[in-house]
Parts: C-alpha cells; structure tokens; sequence
C-alpha cells in the first residue's frame, strides 16, 4: 500500500527516474520508487489542503533529444492515498529552461490523468519542467537531457564562382538543424577535387585558382556535404614548363618514365583553356638519336609523350619547343646500357593520407649498387609532405585532394624511375578501424625456410584510409594448404602496417594465409606456392658442352632459361650478355624466341667484337624451362684445331613480386675441326 512520505529539508537532487522533488513551502517531501506523494497537514505544513496526493509520471520522464526539440508527451496521474483517481486537480506547468509547453495548465480528467507536450530550451545539458498544483499549493519537478542539435543540412556560397589563375574568392557555409534553425560554432572542413585547378584553405574556406579548368570544392561537417562550384581560366600561352622529367632510359628502349610537359600562361599557371600547341622534342645534350614521335599536340594544356627513347648511353637532356613559346630543357637523365643492372622502383602504389594526421611510408627499390638516393623529379608532393634521401615519404597534409609526382631512386650511377599519387582524404573520413587490407603479398615460399618476402597488413578505416595511429594486434593463420605456419605469426601494428619478418610453412604446394584482428575485417592472401627445395635457375648457353663444328661452317647455340632445378622459383625479368672470341667465330645473327610470355630486346650493336645483349620481360613469372633467344656463329677457317668457350654474364634477374632470382650462367665449349 502506499504511504505518505516523510518531510525532509535536503537540498541535494534526487534520482531523476521519475519525479525529482516535491515543495511545500521550505519543506520538501520525496516519495519511494515511482511515486511523488504530497503531504496533508498532518504530514508537512498546516497551510496543506486536504489529504495527501500522489502524482504519478506514467509516460515522459527522463526524456532527452536535440536542445529546442519537442519531446513525447508527458502524462502524470493524480490519485489520493486509495489509489483513487483525482478528478479536477489543476497543474501548472512551466519549462524552467528557456523552453515551452502546451498547454500552460491542465485539469485532471475522471481517470485522474493530465498531459503536456514539453519543447526543451536552447541550453545543452539538464532541463527542467516544474509542475504545480495549483489548488493544493504544491510543486515537483520531471528532468530531460538536453544535446547540442546536429547538422542537418549545409548550404554553401556562392554556389559557383569563376576565376583566373591565381584570384582568390572567399566560400562561406551555412549549417542548419532538422528545424531549419540556424547552427554556430560547429567546424567545418573544405575541400577541392583537383587541388592542380583550385586550392582551399581546410579551415576558411579560402580558394586560390591555380590553372585552367574545373575543380568542386566541398564543404563538410558532421557528414553532412554541400559542394560549389569554380571555374578558373589563364591568360595566352606563352611559355613552357616541365610537369614530368624522363627517367627510366635504356639504350634503344622507350623511356621507363615519359616526359609531360606543361604550357603555361605568363602568370605562371597552366594554360588548360588554351588551343592545342604543337611542342616538339630535341637532344639538347648527349650522344646519339633520339627517336619516337618527337612532335605532339598539347591537351587541356599539357603535352604528353608515349613512345621517346635515345640509342646511344651516358647522360642526356632533351629540349622542348613550341613556336612562339619560351622552350625548356629537361633535367639531366642517365640512359644506360641494355646489360646494366637497372634501379627498379617495386613501391608502385601509397596508402592514403588523412588530412592534418601524421603520415609516413618508405619507399623502396631493388638493382644498382642496393643503396638509393632518393628525390622528387616531376609533378608535386601534396602540401606538407616531404621525401627524404633515403626513401621515406612522410609529413602531416595540410589540403585534401590527389597529387602526383615522380620519384627518382639513384644508385652506382643508374637511375630509376616511378611515377605515384597520394590522396589526401578529409579529417572527417574518420579514423576509426575498420578492415585489414593485404600490403605486400607472401611470397618466395620454400618448404621450412622464411619466405623471401615477407607479408605486410595494412588497418583501414571504413574510407580506406590507413589508420596511422593503428596499433592493433594482427595474427596470420593458414587459410588454405596443408602444413604448419610457424614464426612470429602475430604481430603489432605501428603506423596502421603490422609488418611480418619471419613466417614460414612446413608444408608444399599451393597456400594461402589469413589476416584478422579482434573487431576487424580480415583479409586473405592470394594463393602461393610452396617449393620442396630452394633450388636455382640457370641460363644455358647450348644444351651440351663440349660440341664440334667444322672450320668455316655455322653454328647455332640457344640460350635457354634453365628451370629444372629452380624449385619455387619464378623468373619474370632477366638481363644477360653472351661473349665469345671474336678472331675464331663470326656474328651471322640472332633469333628471340621469348615464350612462356617474355618480350626480349636484344642488343647486337657489338656483335662484330663478339658481344651481345638481351633484357627479357614477362608479365608473370615463367616457372618452366624456355629458350629465350638463338644465336647463328661462323666458325673461322683460321681457327681450325683450336677450342673456344661462349659464356654468358646474368647482370640481374627478379621474380614477379621484384625480389632478385639467382640465375647462374652454364657456358658452352665448341671444338673446331679442320
């Protein structure tokens, strides 16, 4: 049964599950569980009306929503000690808190309920309605919780402007809630689509034009977008620039890296608007010919080449003209000899970037001497990034958007050549983690023995953005295979990369491995295989050793790619030369057979002093035995009775994934007969 409660003069709130305090004058009374209980006059205070009443919250209490919303209704009942029902009680109600509710009072009806519908005020945080009945000179109280209103839509403005380069034009953003009122002091964050048309401040919303053409900016807060949009414009043409210097040359072979090169207005800013310009390639300096098509017409202001490549080696440079246009001169370039062991960049892509959060990648290369110089050739880092000279990518974005740029890795003289973007998504993407992505694929597997190269696990947001500060625990298990994984098969992430240094199968024939971390989507690792023996390739100069010929007759070596003995190997590049004694044979010539997917170039520019030069390319790695290349000699009459070796030099050789195969040469003895 119920009771009236005791009178008591604490100031300290109650519970807010239901009602919170009950006033009589100076003197409150709280009542248990869900009941607030008035007091008689016995009870409380003499200037008390009749016998005690209890208010019930049957719906709405401790409610919460967006500060200046509407909540629920609210029904209170109003029963005396019986639990009889109080008919004609009149309540007052008040929102304490800046806010409203209708109606101002209410009379009880016969099953002694009243209702109000209550709209909180504009202040974040606790709110009060305080209720009064009136006839009985009594006040409670019912609580909601306040939250700051969200983002409900974004408009900014002006919605497009147009520009030259070079102007500015400020961009505002209007934030408002699901009510259509006006928001203040939430952050905004800007961004532009192509940071090379138009940049904007992240903050202000500041845009600078920067070359022709067309670029969305955005505006962003609490997920909410609205975009506009620029259009910036340049003056006549008037000079050249270089957007991409060549790189990446071998004697007599397209440039690994094609040169771009920019018109440009006398401002400085590239001329996109502007009609096609004919811009037209010369050797500036360096010995030899260059060949290609020299001449091509410029699009959306810049002048791409395809096919330009030099015979003849050392240093070089190359001149671009257009008429009526100051020219330009590219930087200075190494073209290497077919035979040489060639800087290969193997990074080919980046993870994105997120804006205002620290980033660092290394990036890595494989030939030359096996220690890199690194630089920035062409195109530009995004804004706040830097390279060092030993090959790491790192900085903290200041502006979203993609930037791409050429990287140079020298080395013993070679340079090699590769160009990469970076995109820099907006702070907002979230950093949270997400999903586990493959960074370097497993590879290089031998029955028992480390892999050659080592799998890395990159943590992602729901974006796809690496989570730098990511240090979650990945583990790495078999997916599929027989056998036993064994190493440190769990490692921790630093930067968003968990990085595997040590993993091995005990077990041969196809595999796979899973990558997963508690909350996180895991990734699997495409399917390798795991050799019985480490073994090695060889490049065969003939089928046999010793052989004969007869002074003054042809003969004809192939030059065979030796897999018998390779295990798990796989060859997808190879560079090599064959010599033989130029007083005793003659070159008469030379046959690519290729197969198993290889493209070879030879080079027989010394054919005549007895040496010759093969670089051999496959999209996938050949695991089986082909001959790649044949070669027709003439044995010298004034060589009869004598005995001669044809060697071949491997000046390098890598797998599919880049890491360096051993292929060992087998050379050929040929015995002249009279």
């Amino acid at each position: 049964m119920l009771a009236t409660a005791p009178c008591t003069d604490s100031t300290s709130p109650p519970s807010l599950n239901l009602f919170s305090r009950l006033h009589r004058r100076a003197f409150r009374c709280v009542a248990a569980a869900v009941l607030v209980t008035s007091a008689s006059a016995s009870a409380c205070d003499g200037n008390a009306t009749g016998a005690a009443l209890t208010y019930v919250v049957l719906q709405g209490a401790d409610q919460n929503g967006e500060a200046g919303a509407t909540l629920g209704l609210i029904v209170i009942r109003v029963s005396d000690t019986r639990g009889d029902p109080q008919n004609g009680a009149r309540l007052r109600a008040t929102a304490r808190s800046g806010g409203s509710v209708v109606p101002a009072e209410a009379v009880t009806e016969p099953n002694g309920e009243v209702r109000f519908t209550w709209t909180l005020g504009p202040t974040v945080g606790a709110q009060e309605l305080q209720i009064v009945d009136v006839s009985r000179n009594t006040e409670f109280f019912v609580w909601a919780s306040a939250r700051a209103p969200a983002v409900a839509a974004i408009a900014v403005s002006p919605s497009s402007a147009s520009l030259t380069a070079g102007q500015t034009q400020q961009f505002t953003a209007t934030l408002r809630d699901s009510r259509g009122d006006l928001l203040t002091g939430k952050p905004v964050i800007w961004s532009s689509s192509n940071t090379s048309v138009a940049s904007v401040a992240a903050v202000s919303g500041l845009v600078t034009g920067v070359s022709g053409g067309t670029a969305t900016i955005t505006a962003t807060s609490e997920n909410k977008s609205a975009t506009a949009t620029v259009n910036v414009s340049t003056g006549p043409p008037t000079q050249l620039s270089m957007l991409t210097n060549p790189a990446g040359a071998v004697d007599g072979l397209d440039f690994t890296v094609q040169p771009a090169v920019e018109v440009r207005d006398a401002t400085g800013a590239v001329a996109a608007g502007s009609a096609p310009v004919a811009v037209t390639a010369t050797i500036q300096s360096g010995q030899g010919a260059l060949a290609g098509e020299r001449t091509v017409q410029s699009v959306a202001g810049v002048a791409r080449f395809s096919d330009l490549r030099i015979t003849g080696v050392g240093q070089h440079t190359i001149a671009f003209s257009a008429p009526g246009l100051t020219g330009v001169t590219s930087a200075s370039f190494l073209v290497a000899d077919v035979s040489a062991p060639m800087v290969t960049i193997t990074t080919t892509s980046l993870p994105n970037a997120t804006q205002s959060q620290p980033y660092a990648v290394q990036l890595f290369a494989q030939g030359g001497s096996g220690t890199f110089a690194w630089s920035v050739a062409g195109g530009s880092l995004p804004a706040g990034m830097g390279l060092s000279a030993t090959g790491v990518l790192s900085g903290t974005p200041t502006a979203t958007g993609t930037s791409v740029f050429t990287v140079h890795a020298a080395s013993g003289g070679l340079i090699g050549a590769r160009q990469l973007s970076l995109t820099v998504v907006p702070v907002s993407g979230g950093q949270i983690p997400t999903q586990l992505t493959i960074g370097t694929q497993p590879a290089g597997a031998v029955n028992g023995v480390n892999f050659a190269t080592q799998p890395t696990v990159v943590v992602r947001d729901a974006l796809g953005s690496v989570v730098l500060g990511a240090s979650a625990q990945v583990t790495a298990s078999l997916a599929s295979g027989t056998g036993v994984l064994s190493g440190t098969t769990t490692v921790a992430a630093i930067n968003g990369v968990a990085t595997f240094t040590n993993l091995r199968i005990t077990g041969t024939g196809p595999h796979s491995l899973t990558f997963s971390s508690p909350s996180l989507a895991s990734a699997t690792s495409s399917v390798f295989s795991v050799g019985s023996t480490a073994g090695s390739a060889a490049l065969a100069v003939g089928n046999a050793t010793p052989v004969a010929v007869q002074a003054g007759q042809n003969i004809i070596i192939p030059i065979v790619l030796d897999m018998s003995n390779a295990g798990a190997a796989n060859v997808a590049s190879i560079q090599f030369t064959v010599n033989w004694d130029a007083t005793r044979f003659d070159f008469v010539s030379g046959t690519v057979n290729g197969g198993s997917g290889f493209t070879l170039t030879p080079n027989t520019n010394n054919a005549s002093n007895g040496t010759i030069s093969v670089a051999g390319f496959a999209v996938t790695g050949v695991t089986a035995t082909t001959t790649l290349y044949t070669i027709e000699l003439t044995a010298r009459v004034s060589a009869a009775g004598t005995s001669s070796n044809i060697t071949a030099t491997v000046g390098a050789a890598a797998n599919q994934n880049g890491v360096t195969v051993v292929v060992t040469p087998r050379n050929l003895t040929v015995n002249i007969n009279p």
